[in-house]
């Protein structure tokens, strides 16, 4: 994109040039063929010390960029991001290329032999999303009926816990509501079989939201992080028109430590929770948010999640999830990544289309969001990508697909804004 900008700020200069050079030509002498006579050592000397390749190079490598930054940046000022689109698709593009080439579709890391539930589901997601299962049809239909196949009446199991969990279930329901919305030829969805599992998710909420599996769970061993996927699944289905479900959303953020969240109630403060709330709210109908602000500061959200992401940097965080023995003898815990980076930027965008995030701060995110193009965004091929967290662990087993999934959600989101 830079090169062709120089290109195209180049041309316009030379054509510029020639013009003023006609105008000076035509005004201060109109007779061509005297002014020349007149001029010709001025002529020679010009053509001698500065020849059409340097003034090209001038142009190329100088003029042309500072236009192009002067011109961008006043677009930035202005708030005027549609021609941005193309960087995001373009990177999109490079990571779905990426996901859909590997063996399995998919497992935790990109060399798994076998797919896991949860890690198919946020594949199938970043696939519908972004909106590239169109063109990549066939995966994401044989992935999508293959993941059909292994649900329960209890939920979608988790095939490392060997149970059905709420992530799993979670991430299935909202996959099948994407799905719903803008259906694809050729998958068929049963419509009471979801809706019926999303009121088997409704009824094991505990009083402090969800656990890890598909039972009532103890407030000590709820996950806010899994609350606000069990929430945001089932906001999408007849069970949240209930009056108990808006009075249980409204409950959520009254739990919230200074209008943000950590990993549960009374933690400190986390960026993909915090970041998780602000997307949960705008999804919620008016009503429900006007009584949440009650009690809770959406702006004081969004601005520790700027501050988080973009100011500090943190991109990934590990929760630890316990109390795992009550299903898995001798299991007592077991961490869960979260890709806070994902949320985050989803979160501020939504923000900034609410009026809740400023400009300048919009252009810091788009500046932040294209370092890490840079620098954390790896091509095996010129075609291809993954996005890798700094904070994320090294694992001998390969390179995680997780982080490349919740990153396609996150810059998914920039689509709206330029609706």
């Amino acid at each position: 994109m830079k090169k062709n900008c120089n290109l195209i700020f180049s041309s316009i200069l030379v054509l510029i040039e020639v013009v003023l050079l006609g105008f000076y030509i035509y005004f201060y002498n109109q007779d061509l063929e005297s002014w020349f006579a007149n001029h010709s050592g001025l002529v020679v000397l010009m053509s001698t010390v500065v020849p059409s390749g340097i003034i090209w190079l001038l142009n190329f490598y100088v003029l042309a960029p500072f236009l192009s930054k002067l011109f961008f940046g006043l677009l930035m000022v202005l708030g005027y991001y549609r021609y941005l689109n193309g960087v995001y698709e373009k990177r999109i593009s490079e990571c779905i290329t990426w996901l859909v080439g590997l063996d399995k579709h998919w497992g935790i890391f990109a060399t798994a032999d076998e797919c896991q539930n949860a890690n198919t589901c946020e594949g199938l997601i970043a696939l519908k999303e972004s909106k590239c299962h169109k063109r990549k049809l066939e995966i994401y239909k044989d992935s999508f009926t293959n993941l059909l196949k292994n649900i329960t009446d209890d939920g979608l199991p988790s095939k490392s816990f060997g149970h059905a969990t709420v992530a799993c279930t979670s991430l299935l329901l909202y996959l099948i509501s994407l799905e719903q919305s803008e259906p694809t030829n050729g998958i068929q969805i049963d419509n009471s079989r979801f809706q019926k599992l999303a009121a088997r998710l409704w009824q094991v909420r505990g009083d402090a939201g969800w656990g890890v599996f598909m039972d009532k769970t103890e407030p000590q061993y709820c996950s806010i992080a899994n609350t606000f996927k069990a929430m945001r699944a089932i906001n999408k289905y007849e069970v949240a028109n209930g009056s108990e479900y808006k009075k249980y959303a409204v409950s959520m953020y009254e739990y919230a430590k200074e209008s943000k969240f950590g990993f549960k109630r009374g933690d400190n403060p986390r960026l993909a929770t915090t970041a998780m709330g602000i997307i949960f709210y705008y999804e919620l109908d008016d009503e429900i948010r006007k009584k949440i602000d009650a009690g809770f500061n959406i702006q004081e959200a969004i601005d520790f999640v700027f501050d988080c992401a973009i100011t500090k940097g943190q991109q990934f965080e590990t929760e630890i999830f316990f109390g795992l023995d009550k299903k898995i003898p001798g299991a007592k815990k077991a961490p869960w990544g979260h890709v806070s980076l994902g949320f985050a930027i989803e979160a501020l965008h939504v923000a900034y289309i609410h009026g809740k995030l400023s400009t300048p701060k919009m252009n810091k995110l788009i500046k932040y969001t294209q370092r890490v193009f840079n620098s954390n965004f790896i091509y095996p091929n010129k075609d291809q990508c993954y996005f890798i967290p700094h904070e994320i662990e090294f694992d001998p087993r390969g390179t995680y697909t997780y982080p490349t999934m919740y990153i396609v959600w996150g810059l998914s989101s920039f689509k709206r804004i330029i609706k």
